[in-house]
């Protein structure tokens, strides 16, 4: 039998269901936000990645206005994906993910303050200024729609951890206890 759901109908489905689990609220525009960030994974595009995020967020702010919020909301949205999504890809990285989530926030914040001054609609300034705001609640709800959904098989226990000492959401929380782990962050002090 063949699934007639849309990937919108199937994403929304998942994000309000992994905004509910987290107890995090959205506007119905931040909601259906992350669906379209999500259903644009599903869709080829020309590689982002050549540069460094940190590099594209630079040039997006001396860009000219078009241009400037296209490029801006690919940082933002590649900076939310990455640390929701993919943060054990982080962890190897030379930078961890909170150096992805100050540029993402970064962006978000800037794309706030064009829609906000600008022609555009104040409702998706709204959005982006959440997105900034609250950006680790949102890359955690992400992560609760990959585990839940997408990537269920990819839950190990170590990833898990990462993912709690990143996040420390009790969705998080809540599945280290069910393995029967305490999680505990690490000490600050060395030896």
């Amino acid at each position: 039998m063949l699934c007639r759901d849309t990937p919108t109908a199937v994403f929304r489905s998942l994000v309000q269901a992994a905004l509910t689990r987290q107890g995090v609220s959205a506007t119905e525009l931040g909601e259906f936000y992350l669906v379209t960030l999500l259903e644009s994974l599903l869709r080829p595009s020309e590689p982002f990645m050549a540069q460094a995020l940190g590099v594209r967020y630079l040039e997006a702010l001396q860009a000219p206005l078009p241009v400037r919020e296209r490029t801006l909301r690919r940082v933002g949205d590649t900076a939310l994906a990455l640390c929701g999504l993919f943060p054990e890809s982080l962890e190897r990285s030379l930078v961890g993910p909170d150096y992805y989530e100050d540029i993402g926030r970064h962006a978000y914040h800037a794309l706030a303050a064009l829609n906000s001054t600008s022609r555009h609609d104040h409702a998706l300034a709204e959005v982006f200024g959440d997105l900034a705001q609250r950006f680790p609640v949102f890359s955690t709800v992400l992560a609760e729609v990959a585990y839940a959904s997408i990537f269920p098989q990819e839950c190990d226990v170590v990833g898990l951890y990462r993912r709690w000492r990143y996040a420390k959401s009790p969705a998080h929380t809540a599945r280290l206890l069910a393995s029967g782990l305490v999680p505990l962050a690490p000490s600050s002090t060395r030896h």
